[in-house]
């Protein structure tokens, strides 16, 4: 029988000087919004400098959070970490940019119920369905979809990301300038294969993580999630996002702390105060794909590579016809 009180979920967070945002922002709407319950929070400082990591100590500390100093650099050995510290009762760890929280007060349970039921055990990567102000950042769009949200709609905002498949590099079913090709919503509405997830907050499922994922790869930050998802098509184990669980997504926010709104901005210009440099680079993705991230076309000439695994399944279809998979049941 369900019990919220032992968890199936732990969250992690990954820092790197932005303390200040943290407490002003993500805990106020994570902690202290969400029924929590006895979920352990596991936050990893990825070398802050030492001021920011002893104001990091001391919000931990308030507020029950576990803090760690990074083993080694990188998300994926990050999670690696997050693995080890968790008990060995936790199968799936859900992880939150800093700027990106849940939008249901129940969000956790919900998720927890559905872990515990075992209906995700065969999954990789799951994914949320996120009301990115990033992506709905025309005059009024963001407070549109968030209407709906609020009125007891179930928009289907930004679900994924995509690659080598035929269609935009969002999955999104709301109104968006930044977005050229909306997806129906009536074929999204349940979980359903993806490629990547839109990892404003993303999840992994635990002993998937420790059998299939090669530490080696060197995404520190960016398109990690991307290479983590990557590396279970590749070995056609499945991702999926669940749309009945949203998050929200706040970049804009960060200026009102004098913030960068977007870290990318930094990172072209070598500066790595909040983000790894390494990872970003394009030639990166190459050297380990074989393929532009950005240019779907590349694809074409190393296709046969990947034959027989998802990644081809992805490559073959067109999502604007609807979901490579659907997976009823879960929710």
């Amino acid at each position: 029988m369900y019990n919220f009180n032992f968890p199936s979920i732990g969250v992690l967070l990954t820092s790197r000087n932005n303390y200040d945002f943290m407490e002003k922002y993500w805990i106020p709407r994570t902690i202290e919004f969400c029924d929590i319950g006895n979920i352990k929070i596991l936050n990893i400082d990825e070398d802050s400098t030492e001021e920011e990591k002893n104001k990091g100590k001391k919000l931990c500390k308030k507020y029950n959070i576990y803090f760690m100093d990074r083993e080694n650099r990188g998300m994926l050995n990050n999670l690696d970490t997050a693995t080890r510290f968790f008990s060995p009762e936790i199968k799936y760890i859900v992880w939150f940019q800093h700027d990106s929280w849940p939008l249901q007060k129940d969000f956790f349970r919900l998720f927890d119920e559905i872990v515990f039921s075992g209906k995700l055990d065969e999954f990789g990567v799951v994914g949320f369905n996120a009301i990115a102000q990033n992506i709905f950042k025309g005059e009024g769009e963001y407070e549109d979809v968030i209407k709906k949200f609020n009125d007891g709609e179930k928009p289907i905002a930004v679900l994924a990301r995509g690659f080598v498949g035929q269609g935009d590099h969002y999955y999104c079913g709301c109104k968006s300038t930044k977005i050229k090709t909306l997806i129906n919503s009536n074929l999204f509405s349940n979980p359903f294969a993806i490629e990547s997830p839109a990892w404003y907050s993303s999840s992994v499922n635990v002993k998937k993580f420790k059998e299939n994922i090669d530490l080696s790869h060197k995404f520190y930050f960016h398109k990690s999630w991307d290479d983590i998802a990557f590396q279970f098509l590749n070995k056609n184990i499945y991702n999926i996002a669940i749309p009945s669980l949203y998050i929200d997504h706040r970049p804009d926010l960060k200026e009102n702390l004098g913030l960068p709104v977007t870290s990318v901005r930094l990172v072209k210009k070598g500066d790595d105060t909040f983000h790894s440099l390494v990872g970003f680079n394009p030639n990166e993705w190459i050297g380990q794909w074989g393929f532009d991230f950005e240019k779907r076309a590349t694809f074409e000439n190393i296709k046969e590579k990947y034959k027989g695994t998802l990644i081809y399944d992805f490559y073959n279809h067109d999502y604007r016809k609807g979901p490579l998979r659907t997976f009823k049941g879960i929710i």
